[in-house]
C-alpha cells in the first residue's frame, strides 16, 4: 500500500518559508557586514507619524529584532558620518498634514550634495512633500526609498492605532493621509508625479504584505501624467519606480518592515550603489512599474 504523505498546512509552510528568507536575508547581511563598505552619499531616515523620535529605525520592538540603524552602522565604515536619523520632536506640533513637514525635511537636510531619503510610513510623505510640493523644493535626491508609506493614501478611519488621547495635530496628520482629503490629492496630482519623478533618480518602495496602513497603495497613482509635459516621456519616468513586497511583513512591532532582514538588505543594497535582484512575477505583481 502506498505511502501517503502527511498533509502540509499551507499556514505553516508559508511561516517556514518566510524564516527561510529572513535566515538567508542575515546570512547575506553579515557576510556585507565584513566587506567595508561605504555609504555612496549622505543618507536621511525621516520618520513616520507619532515617531517624532525615529524609534522606527532606531530602537528594536522586540529583544529578537536588529534595527536599521544597527545594520547600517555594521555594514557601512562610514555610516556615522553620512546616516542621519531626523527627528521631528520640536517640529511635529506645528504640524497638521504631512504636507506641513515639506519645509522640516528642506530644513534637516539643507543645501548639500546628492543625497539618498528613507521614509518610514508618514515619513515617505514628508519626503514627497518636500520634493514635489515646496517651493523651492528638495533637489538632489538620488534614491528616494519608501518603508510602508501609502503614497496613494490610507483609510485613516481604518488605522488600527487607538486614536482616542491623540493630541489634534496628531489627528489632522493621520487624517491629511485619507484619499479623500485634498493633501494626498495634491500629491497624486499629475503636476506633483511629473515633479517627483522629474528630481528623484531613484524611487523605491518597500511595503509588507500584511501591513494594514498601506492596504497595497504603496505605488505612485500615474493616471493623466501628460506626455508632453517639459518634454518628458512618461515611459521613462515608470523606469524609475520599482515596488518591493515583503512577505508577511506589517507595519511596525515584531514583524515590523522597518526591522524585517529581508527589507534591509533590499536597503543596503539601494544606498551601497550594489547589484539589485532581477525583476520577476509575485503573485500577480510586477515589482517595477507605476499603476
Amino acid at each position: 500500500m502506498p505511502i501517503v504523505p502527511e498533509p502540509v498546512d499551507p499556514v505553516q509552510e508559508e511561516s517556514a518559508k518566510r524564516k527561510r528568507q529572513k535566515e538567508q536575508a542575515l546570512a547575506q547581511l553579515d557576510s556585507l557586514a565584513g566587506q567595508g563598505l561605504a555609504l555612496k552619499r549622505p543618507v536621511f531616515f525621516v520618520p513616520g507619524w507619532t515617531d517624532e523620535s525615529a524609534a522606527a529605525w532606531l530602537s528594536p520592538y522586540t529583544p529578537r529584532n536588529t534595527t536599521t540603524k544597527t545594520w547600517i552602522d555594521r555594514i557601512f565604515r562610514n555610516a556615522a558620518e553620512y546616516a542621519v536619523y531626523v527627528t521631528f520632536l520640536d517640529e511635529s506640533p506645528r504640524c497638521h498634514s504631512f504636507c506641513d513637514f515639506g519645509p522640516f525635511v528642506i530644513g534637516k537636510i539643507g543645501e548639500r550634495q546628492p543625497c539618498d531619503c528613507v521614509g518610514h510610513s508618514m515619513g515617505g510623505l514628508d519626503i514627497a512633500a518636500a520634493v514635489a510640493l515646496c517651493d523651492p523644493p528638495l533637489q538632489n535626491v538620488q534614491n528616494f526609498v519608501t518603508f510602508g508609506s501609502p503614497l496613494r493614501g490610507t483609510e485613516w478611519g481604518e488605522v488600527k492605532y487607538k486614536l482616542g488621547g491623540l493630541s489634534s495635530y496628531l489627528l489632522d496628520q493621520v487624517k491629511s493621509m485619507d484619499p479623500d482629503q485634498p493633501f494626498i490629492k495634491r500629491l497624486q496630482s499629475p503636476e506633483s508625479l511629473q515633479h517627483l519623478l522629474s528630481r528623484v533618480k531613484n524611487e523605491y518602495s518597500l511595503y509588507g504584505t500584511r501591513d494594514m496602513a498601506v492596504r497595497r497603495s504603496p505605488k505612485l497613482s500615474y493616471k493623466d501624467i501628460d506626455p508632453n509635459w517639459q518634454g518628458a516621456d512618461p515611459e521613462e519616468f515608470k523606469k524609475k519606480v520599482r515596488v518591493i513586497d515583503i512577505q508577511g511583513a506589517e507595519h511596525t512591532g515584531s514583524l515590523g518592515i522597518t526591522q524585517d532582514p529581508r527589507a534591509i538588505l533590499w536597503l543596503v543594497r539601494i544606498l551601497g550603489d550594489l547589484p539589485l535582484p532581477e525583476e520577476k512575477l509575485n503573485h500577480g505583481y510586477v515589482f517595477r512599474g507605476i499603476s
